[in-house]
């Protein structure tokens, strides 16, 4: 495809940290799989500080890796909302925590 499925986190951070996110980041997928433009590991980031830190987490990770790290890293473009049947995927396919939540 001629897109990459992604998440926009909008976060405070004076709750949570940035640092604190690319660390779930690391920990939820396979950075070192080369993929499809489609499904490729990538970080995407708002300001010159969350580049900073963004490759330096990913050269972090690098350093506990065998394989070479794959994600891409670099300054955000525009952010397009997929469909409405893409919205709260994960969530919807875990519905006890969707009802929860009343999402």
């Amino acid at each position: 495809g001629d897109h990459t499925e992604a998440v926009q986190i909008q976060f405070d951070p004076c709750v949570t940290s940035y640092s604190a996110i690319l660390e779930l980041f690391w920990e939820g997928g396979c950075c070192t799989q080369k993929r499809s433009k489609q499904y490729q590991s990538a970080i995407w980031c708002h300001s010159d500080e969350q580049l900073e830190q963004a490759l330096q987490s990913k050269a972090d990770r690098q350093a506990v890796e065998d394989r070479k790290v794959v994600t891409l890293v670099e300054m955000a473009g525009p952010f397009y909302n997929a469909e409405s049947y893409h919205q709260k995927f994960r969530l919807r396919r875990q519905g006890v925590v969707f009802d929860t939540l009343a999402i």
